[in-house]
């Protein structure tokens, strides 16, 4: 068996499938349904098998590009179609995005539409911000959606939560950056920052949300 196009589907794992559930020799395997049975894993976009006579069975795949990380109830690697193809493991998946939160549960049919909203807005607004190859994504440690109408981001530093609401993204973000330093000198800790004003910037101290809660 020849495979290729493999880099994050398990190689075993096709392999087994094969010996296990196509029994016999290369005359009688029926190739559709070992594409199809392929086709189910979650990393597979595409699929050709072709008999090599007389010994070979040539498989190629094409595979899903992880596009971010969702939190859910675990941290899952997703494409930009809003397949979830497999749990994020540093040290196996070289994925460099912020993380994306406010998906809903995955296993609710109801909450596929919504999801694929909020990851075709994560993904977009990852394109803005990196159109110009300065890796801006790189400063971000979570995007937040849960409110599709307020895009919220957390950089690495943890704080704060910067509300960008749902226009002119790249630009409320760029003015954080050259604004966050001098914020913080003069207000300390920053719990939230609101970016959606033309005017004016709204500041939340830390202190004050702790006295807050």
């Amino acid at each position: 068996v020849a495979l290729d196009g493999f880099r994050h589907l398990d190689r075993n794992e096709v392999l087994s499938l094969i010996h296990s559930s196509f029994r016999g020799n290369l005359m009688t395997l029926d190739i559709v349904e070992l594409r199809q049975r392929i086709e189910k894993f979650s990393w597979v976009k595409g699929v050709s098998v072709r008999k090599v006579y007389p010994d070979k069975l040539y498989i190629k795949v094409e595979e899903r590009e992880p596009v971010g990380i969702a939190r859910m109830d675990k941290l899952w690697l997703f494409d930009e179609t809003g397949v979830f193809l497999d749990e994020y493991r540093p040290a196996e998946h070289a994925v460099d995005h912020p993380v994306l939160s406010g998906l809903h549960d995955a296993s609710d049919p109801m909450a596929q539409d919504e999801n694929l909203e909020r990851i075709r807005r994560y993904v977009d607004f990852l394109r803005q911000i990196d159109a110009n190859g300065a890796k801006v994504s790189s400063r971000i440690s979570e995007i937040d959606l849960t409110d599709t109408s307020d895009l919220v981001v957390i950089p690495l530093e943890g704080t704060p939560r910067v509300h960008l609401g749902y226009e002119k993204l790249p630009q409320r973000l760029d003015r954080f950056l050259k604004v966050v330093d001098r914020a913080t000198e003069e207000n300390g800790p920053i719990a939230e920052m609101d970016m959606r004003y033309e005017d004016k910037i709204i500041v939340k101290p830390l202190e004050i949300q702790q006295a807050q809660q």
